[in-house]
């Protein structure tokens, strides 16, 4: 998009091109990947369970949207990243933590933010059957660690 060009949907932009989105932040990606995992795994709980109370939800939620529940994923999902994926992955883990964890080992905290920031960047480039592939991977997933 040009500079004085003014974008007609700043809230539902088209996807940024790759090479735009490699240069943001790996933290900005993870805080975006954060966001878009855990509200598909909100959607996906409430679609299994349309009765139960929130509290319950939450509870449910919580399995799937941990550091360490996160963390065992990425160690079987690593293999089916792509070039792009495995770089972001590193930069998102490598990536320095503005508050680190207090109950999650440092590990599973990078790891996680590893993957966040490849669910935000497929996210952010508009790469969205690639993101849900691998959301809807990561949950059956931790579904079998359970």
């Amino acid at each position: 998009m040009e500079k004085n060009q003014i974008d007609q949907r700043p809230f539902f932009p088209e996807g940024l091109n790759r090479r735009e989105a490699k240069s943001f932040n790996p933290v900005s990606l993870a805080f975006m990947g954060d966001a878009i995992y855990e509200s598909h795994v909100r959607r996906y709980v409430v679609l299994h369970h349309p009765r139960m109370k929130s509290g319950d939800l939450h509870r449910i939620c919580i399995r799937y949207v941990k550091a360490t529940a996160q963390s065992m994923a990425v160690g079987v999902l690593r293999s089916e990243f792509t070039e792009d994926e495995n770089m972001i992955f590193r930069r998102g883990r490598n990536a320095s933590s503005p508050s680190p964890p207090k109950n999650t080992p440092i590990v599973d905290y990078k790891r996680s933010t590893g993957l966040e920031a490849v669910f935000g960047y497929l996210f952010l480039t508009g790469d969205l059957n690639r993101l849900e592939e691998l959301i809807e991977k990561t949950v059956r997933i931790i579904e079998g660690l359970k």
